[in-house]
């Protein structure tokens, strides 16, 4: 097999295309190309076992050694400090529901409402919502919306997870219905100064 690293000096280099002067170079390229994505496909597989054992270390094997001992946080010998602390992911099942408990909490504000009316020429879409229905005979509709982000901030601070945060509603009363919820510990690792 020739010598391939031509392709990335060209690569790092801008230089124009390398000119192929054989059906050989040809075969060898294409094998080296089937060779790297077999590789890659190792380097892919081998990462994904990697991340899974880091989250175990993070999300499991860490938070429950520390706070099984009574510490939040443990300072190592090279300075570094590992902290544990709650958090938590949310998804929403239901809208109807989440917006009648976000309404009941005095919350709705959260939720946003989007509409879906496909593709219109431009100077429709610069029409007022009223309009659409009774000049073009547009039906719009609309969905409830609330951003994840703000999502869990909410649910966090309602239901005390985190630090300094005092339960309002407790997790455990949630409509599962409703919203899909999942606590979890998170390890954070400060270097050295």
């Amino acid at each position: 097999m020739p010598d391939l690293s031509h392709l990335t000096d060209h690569a790092e280099n801008n230089e124009e295309t390398p000119t192929v002067s054989s059906l050989e170079e040809v075969t060898a390229y294409s094998e080296a190309l089937i060779e790297k994505r077999a590789e890659l496909k190792i380097m892919e597989a081998d990462a994904k076992a990697k991340k899974k054992e880091v989250l175990k270390l993070e999300q499991e094997l860490l938070p429950q050694a520390l706070l099984s001992i009574g510490l939040q946080s443990i300072q190592l010998r090279s300075g570094e400090t590992v902290s544990v602390k709650e958090d938590m992911s949310c998804s929403v099942k239901d809208y109807s529901k989440l917006y009648d408990f976000l309404e009941e909490q005095g919350d709705d504000a959260l939720m946003k409402t989007s509409i879906e009316v496909g593709k219109l020429p431009q100077n429709i879409l610069n029409m007022i919502l009223k309009e659409m229905k009774d000049t073009y005979d547009i039906d719009a509709t609309s969905q409830l919306y609330i951003h994840p982000s703000t999502l869990k901030a909410y649910f966090k601070r309602l239901c005390g997870i985190g630090e300094g945060v005092e339960a309002k509603v407790p997790l455990a009363s949630i409509d599962e219905e409703m919203l899909g919820t999942f606590t979890f510990y998170k390890v954070a690792v400060k270097k050295a100064k």
